[in-house]
């Protein structure tokens, strides 16, 4: 996206524009279902920077990923109403990463 504007720049952007926004108007379909799955290289295309403080410090920014994703929720999905917010934990899954690492 268009770090100005916030609009797609290309083709590709739209198709993955359409790919997370589908996954959040499942979460609203589906009231058991809480994740999104993030393909790894579209955040590191997005922001190399970023992409990087994910991996080094995920659990220190997680909870403002989280913030992050339940403020799209409502101003994209429940259209920005206030009222009868779905205010839900909205978690994300990164998957393509550039290296697996052992949990213990």
């Amino acid at each position: 996206l268009d770090q100005d504007s916030g609009q797609p720049r290309s083709d590709e952007e739209v198709k993955r524009a359409q790919y997370y926004r589908s996954q959040f108007e499942a979460l609203n379909i589906s009231h058991s279902r809480s994740t999104i799955l993030m393909d790894f290289q579209h955040l590191r295309e997005y922001d190399d920077l970023l992409a990087d403080a994910v991996v080094d410090k995920y659990f220190r920014l997680e909870p403002y990923i989280k913030n992050a994703l339940s403020s799209i929720y409502v101003r994209y999905i429940q259209d920005g109403s206030l009222e009868n917010i779905d205010r839900k934990d909205i978690w994300v899954a990164f998957y393509n990463l550039p290296k697996v690492l052992k949990v213990r």
